[in-house]
């Protein structure tokens, strides 16, 4: 309920910083899932599972490593696509022109641009 409240009130205050609402639900999640995970090593303590917390650490550690590699170039796309929605170098309605393309801007999403 914790992680959930926070991630609400994040998304509040990130309203005003970002106006991109995809953006804006993308950094609440994240937010979210990291509460989560938190909460979740921090009861595993509590209740004195040292060693299933040293598993799932280690686990945790692996699986992110092997995603890396494996989603290395979806990832920085999709890093560029937060940067262009949060930079916002252009906006819906503008004229652009790429090295094979020119047209007007019709929709930014986090991962595409829609000429």
């Amino acid at each position: 309920m914790l992680a959930k409240l926070l991630r609400g009130t994040i998304v509040k205050l990130l309203r005003r910083l970002v106006k991109h609402p995809s953006v804006n639900q993308l950094i609440g999640s994240i937010f979210y899932v990291t509460i989560m995970i938190a909460g979740i090593f921090v009861a595993l303590g509590v209740m004195n599972l040292g060693k299933t917390f040293t598993s799932l650490l280690a686990g945790a550690g692996i699986i992110g490593l092997r995603l890396s590699l494996a989603y290395q170039q979806p990832f920085m796309n999709f890093i560029s696509g937060v940067i262009l929605a949060t930079q916002t170098p252009f906006k819906e309605g503008d004229v652009i022109q790429t090295n094979d393309h020119f047209g007007i801007v019709e929709e930014i999403h986090i991962r595409t641009t829609i000429l």
